[in-house]
């Protein structure tokens, strides 16, 4: 269906795909009326597909309801239409299923036998499992020659991306994009900036949207469910907070492979110099050719993606969120160069043992979270330097079970989330915590995750 379909122009297309003479329709409700004597004419059952339906033409969806034995209607959707909740969410085909489709759309038959199975297993795995994808490169691949076959191989296995070529994709995504709020498709093109099949998270996400579209924690979150609703992207939450703190700590951004590559493509408009996003691979020796130029180079751009083996001290960084970096033991050395730091994010980092004394020269910090941070055993002597803490997140965290009076060390310190032994355990120090705010969360595991 198109964005702004019309009912009769549906209703003459179904009567050319019956083969019925067509009447001369009146009105919509003249031809919602000749459809159903139709359809009653068929004596056998039914499905009519509504396919590629838009929320704004739901209510032309009602015109074919019909009360007929054995007629039913499948709707699909690629917004989340809440009318019609339950829906049944198609997810990426895995490689048996893709592969199936893929091979069907091609004809690989025997007759097609010359085509190596490492070239076919490329070509199905640069596609992403996305059915769109593998049913449109199958059709243009049927009819080529063995060299039109090998060059999508070596295109989709070298990181070219299938938008790259494939005009008919790409305006099929481009439409989902293009319905977005200005604000929203600015956040959509920032999840481009992450690296590809890997979780993003939420928490990582505000941070940022606040500091570049001033955007406040639940705004931000909201930006991240809009996207959710447009299935621009996916949700993971791995776990339930109860406490109505807002914590976000659990919840994770996923997208599809395509998705992604439409997110970089949004970015990559213009020229380099005056993009506001820059995304940068220093791997190895691939550097770009203005980054060892002894010319000075100016850009734009707000917010660099940067691959690289190697770390980078950056000192202006406001922001740090280090999560489920299960193998980092320790943070790394010259942190307290880091002093316009004012949140830092921890987040089930399970092997850190110490935070260093070195941290205590963030004087600009508000914000430390270290929950399920369940190997934490140390903290700096001197906690009064964190003199600007405001907030601490240490649920999931035992340190201050078993050192509940280095809470007093932090004079600033107001807003404290923490799950209950913690709190029982700061119970007899009451007193000297009257300005502090305790927010004890009531955690419910979700291995829902665990599936997709």
């Amino acid at each position: 269906m198109a964005r702004t379909p019309k009912l009769i122009t549906i209703v003459q297309r179904l009567f050319q795909h019956t083969g019925t003479q067509m009447p001369d329709f009146q009105s919509d409700d003249d031809a919602a009326n000749q459809l159903e004597i139709l359809l009653r004419q068929r004596n056998c059952p039914i499905l009519l597909v509504l396919d590629d339906v838009w929320p704004e033409s739901v209510s032309l969806v009602d015109k074919f309801v019909f009360q007929i034995p054995n007629y039913m209607i499948l709707m699909t959707s690629r917004v989340k239409i809440r009318e019609f909740d339950p829906a049944y969410v198609l997810k990426p085909l895995d490689e048996v299923n893709a592969m199936n489709l893929f091979c069907h759309s091609a004809s690989l038959n025997q007759s097609r036998s010359h085509i190596s199975d490492d070239v076919v297993q490329k070509i199905v795995k640069g596609c992403s499992g996305f059915p769109l994808a593998l049913t449109v490169i199958g059709r243009n691949l049927k009819h080529q020659e063995l060299i039109g076959w090998d060059n999508m191989a070596e295109k989709l296995s070298t990181g070219h991306s299938i938008l790259d070529s494939n005009d008919y994709v790409l305006n099929c995504l481009q439409k989902s994009f293009d319905v977005l709020d200005a604000k929203v498709a600015e956040c959509f093109r920032d999840l481009g900036l992450f690296p590809e099949a890997q979780r993003i998270p939420a928490a990582a996400l505000v941070d940022m949207w606040a500091e570049l579209h001033d955007e406040t924690d639940s705004s931000a979150m909201g930006k991240i469910h809009e996207l959710f609703y447009r299935n621009m992207a996916d949700i993971v939450v791995t776990r339930n907070i109860t406490s109505g703190t807002g914590d976000y700590n659990y919840h994770y951004v996923t997208q599809h492979g395509l998705l992604r590559d439409l997110a970089i493509l949004q970015t990559s408009q213009g020229p380099q110099e005056n993009r506001n996003r820059l995304i940068i691979d220093i791997s190895g020796n691939n550097l770009p050719k203005w980054w060892s130029t002894q010319n000075e180079y100016h850009i734009a751009a707000r917010i660099l993606s940067i691959s690289t083996v190697e770390l980078f001290d950056i000192v202006s960084l406001k922001k740090v969120s280090i999560t489920n970096c299960h193998k980092l033991s320790a943070l790394p050395e010259g942190i307290e160069k880091l002093v316009n730091l004012e949140s830092l994010r921890l987040t089930s980092c399970t092997s850190l043992e110490e935070l260093p004394d070195s941290i205590t020269s963030l004087h600009e910090l508000k914000f430390l979270d270290i929950s399920d941070c369940v190997s934490l055993s140390k903290l700096p002597e001197n906690l009064e330097g964190l003199r600007s803490l405001e907030r601490l997140n240490c649920r999931g965290c035992t340190i201050f079970t078993r050192l509940p009076h280095k809470i007093t060390d932090l004079g600033g310190l107001r807003v404290l989330e923490c799950d209950e032994e913690t709190a029982a355990s700061l119970e007899h120090l009451r007193t000297m915590l009257s300005r502090l705010t305790l927010k004890v969360a009531q955690v419910e595991f979700n291995l829902n995750w665990l599936s997709s």
